[in-house]
């Protein structure tokens, strides 16, 4: 008998936009603007990618003795340490100009993605996750989007992700 608890890393994001912005949206971390954000403690490229916060999992067994015995999932092959890792993250737009924009929630790696803010599975399990997500927001409204997502399958470490204006 025993139970597990799987791991979850939440996120909230929030961006004033006007008429005038474009491109990928800035997020505030490690005292700077980044235009893309990374949920894992990988450090490849320039310095400037480095995560906002470690999302590798650890499973801890409980021994005949009583005591604990910590497998460290990662840095192991196929980096499976943030496998089933349950990410929640709110992403919110406040569209302060007249016009209607269009953005889109994009990641480099494949996920399971439930949409909580309409109560839609937005894939199927398997290797044919989501990576981009279209939304709009109209002018002098917000848009809240809620996902939870679940990474399917080995990923490359070095996971991005990024919300970009398209008009």
């Amino acid at each position: 008998n025993g139970s597990v608890a799987y791991p979850s890393v939440s996120n909230k994001f929030k961006w004033d936009i006007n008429n005038n912005s474009s491109g990928e949206l800035p997020v505030f971390y490690r005292g700077k603007d980044h235009y893309k954000w990374y949920t894992n403690d990988i450090l490849y490229g320039p310095s400037d990618e480095q995560n906002i916060q470690d999302d590798m999992l650890f499973i801890k067994e409980r021994q005949l003795d009583g005591s604990y015995f910590t497998y460290n999932m990662y840095p192991k092959a196929y980096n499976l340490g943030n496998w089933g890792v349950e990410y929640n993250d709110t992403y919110i737009i406040n569209n302060t100009g007249d016009k209607t924009r269009s953005f889109t929630i994009n990641f480099t790696d494949s996920y399971l993605v439930y949409d909580n803010s309409t109560g839609k599975l937005l894939s199927t399990p398997g290797y044919n996750g989501i990576k981009t997500l279209s939304y709009e927001v109209q002018g002098k409204t917000s848009k809240e989007v809620n996902l939870k997502k679940i990474l399917i399958g080995d990923s490359s470490g070095h996971i991005a992700n990024y919300v970009k204006l398209l008009n």
